[in-house]
């Protein structure tokens, strides 16, 4: 009787066992999928500002137009560089940045100063990213 009574509760915790991994695994899939559409509408949000903002002037390739395409701009540049430059290219021009100057000679002229919210600065970052 012994035997049989551990083996039930044997039984009776691998099934606990795999039902809570099941249930777990599950819970993960729905959590992934969930910070999915977060990521994915941030990009959103950053396109919608690259559309309204940056698209007189700047291709989402590499293609040049007024200024530089932006594809592979987060490899090339560094992220706070970036916003620097978005915010205020004239002021990180006149610092002595040497690829701010870079820049300015190259397309010979100042990119108009962006006062985005730390949101909309991190969204269209986010867009710029993902035309890697």
């Amino acid at each position: 009787m012994k035997k049989k009574h551990t083996f039930i509760v044997f039984l009776c915790l691998m099934l606990c066992f795999a039902c809570s991994k099941r249930e777990a695994k599950q819970e993960n899939t729905f959590i992934e999928k969930k910070q999915n559409k977060v990521v994915e509408n941030i990009v959103e949000l950053g396109r919608q500002i690259f559309a309204n903002n940056c698209a007189t002037c700047h291709t989402v390739t590499q293609k040049d137009l007024i200024g530089p395409g932006m594809q592979g701009i987060t490899k090339r540049r560094e992220k706070k560089w970036i916003i620097s430059f978005i915010r205020n290219s004239q002021a990180l021009i006149s610092s002595g940045d040497a690829e701010a100057i870079k820049v300015f000679k190259k397309y010979k002229s100042t990119m108009t100063s962006f006062l985005f919210e730390d949101k909309e600065m991190e969204n269209l970052y986010h867009y710029l990213e993902s035309l890697e």
